[in-house]
């Protein structure tokens, strides 16, 4: 039985929300069994049933969106730009960049070639089966063991992102995997560069700097010698022209949750300042995701499959120990990408709020916490 199946069958599955399973975490496991006097079993059923409850809740409007376009118009989504991109790669003289709106670094195109000889609809569908698939896969070590792991996959910033047909449960996986201590997933990341830069917090020596470095530099010079040097010209001209147009773009008004796009690089200021003061007291995967929102200049209700999980995990610990403040920016911020519908200016306080509150759980006393 591999190292993981052990760890699953010893029950080795209670963990601070946002770090992966260590050996003494089982010993810890009466932290969670009990929610201060009085709720010696009962308390944690509560968050568990509430945990549910809003689960179900954040599942029905990305599936009724996802039902809704089907039987409108078929599949097309943002994985058609990936799609292309692949294809605009194998099979024409044109490259990418020039081809297509595709504002990645040129070695991002090593994850979307391979769909390219297969259909549209086949590779949509092919690309969220597996992506999904990595991101529970990473997340395993990060569940409580009483945690029903397919949920992994069915918040509402997974379930957003499969629609879209996004890279952000691919991202996601990275990051957990980064988290975990995995150098070359930090690597890896640097397809989004910003989220490459902030994921690099995890990493816990100059060694590892320095294998990453020289990770990040490999993949630039494979994709300068298959592209050439024009790729990475055409990938600075789209992505200037793409960061320009963020307030300009009335859908991305109704798909963003992140300061820049809602009141712009003077209204993002302070949100990324205070995000990440209060990402200092304790970052972990999960706080580091939720912060990146608020610190990245751009990000959308389909980037959020790592931050959702990771409010998820703390409304299913913890929400019997909590006040009324605390669970509402829990179950405000787990809603996050169902909610980015009614406007993003609404989005970025309720992140941090979430960011306060989950910060504000790994930083408390053991015994209750109450409003």
């Amino acid at each position: 039985m591999s190292a993981w199946g052990r760890d699953l069958a010893s029950g080795r599955g209670v963990c601070k929300i946002g770090r992966p399973l260590l050996d003494d975490d089982f010993a810890a496991a009466p932290r969670y069994a009990t929610g201060g006097e009085g709720h010696l079993n009962r308390g944690p059923s509560i968050s568990r049933s509430s945990a549910l409850q809003l689960w179900a809740i954040g599942m029905i409007a990305p599936i009724v969106t996802i039902l809704w376009n089907v039987f409108r118009g078929g599949l097309r989504s943002d994985w058609a730009i990936f799609w292309e991109a692949g294809r605009a790669l194998l099979y024409s003289d044109v490259q990418p960049a020039k081809a297509i709106e595709f504002v990645y670094p040129p070695y991002a195109l090593l994850f979307f070639a391979p769909f390219a000889p297969l259909t549209y609809a086949a590779s949509y569908v092919l690309w969220n089966l597996l992506t999904a698939g990595f991101f529970l896969w990473a997340a395993l070590r990060y569940l409580p063991k009483d945690f029903p792991p397919l949920l992994a996959i069915l918040t509402p910033g997974a379930l957003m992102c499969m629609h879209f047909g996004q890279t952000a449960l691919l991202v996601g996986g990275l990051w957990l995997l980064a988290f975990r201590g995995s150098w070359a997933s930090v690597a890896l990341l640097t397809f989004k560069p910003h989220l490459g830069v902030l994921s690099a917090l995890s990493l816990k020596s100059w060694s590892a700097v320095a294998k990453t470095v020289g990770l990040v530099l490999i993949l630039v010079a494979l994709s300068t010698a298959v592209l050439g040097f024009d790729a990475w010209r055409d990938f600075a001209n789209h992505l200037l022209s793409y960061k320009s147009q963020l307030m300009e773009r009335r859908r991305w008004s109704f798909v963003g949750v992140t300061p820049g796009i809602a009141y712009g690089i003077l209204g993002w200021l302070p949100f990324a300042l205070a995000a990440g003061l209060i990402l200092m007291r304790n970052v972990n995967a999960f706080t580091a995701a939720t912060a990146a929102l608020l610190v990245a200049p751009y990000g959308f209700s389909y980037d959020m499959p790592t931050a959702s999980l990771g409010i998820g995990l703390a409304i299913y610990a913890h929400w019997h120990e909590l006040g009324t403040v605390r669970r509402l920016g829990l179950m405000l911020g787990f809603l996050v990408p169902t909610l980015a519908g009614l406007g993003v200016w609404w989005m970025p306080p309720i992140l941090l709020w979430t960011l306060w509150v989950q910060v504000g759980l790994e930083e408390r006393p053991k015994q209750a916490v109450t409003e």
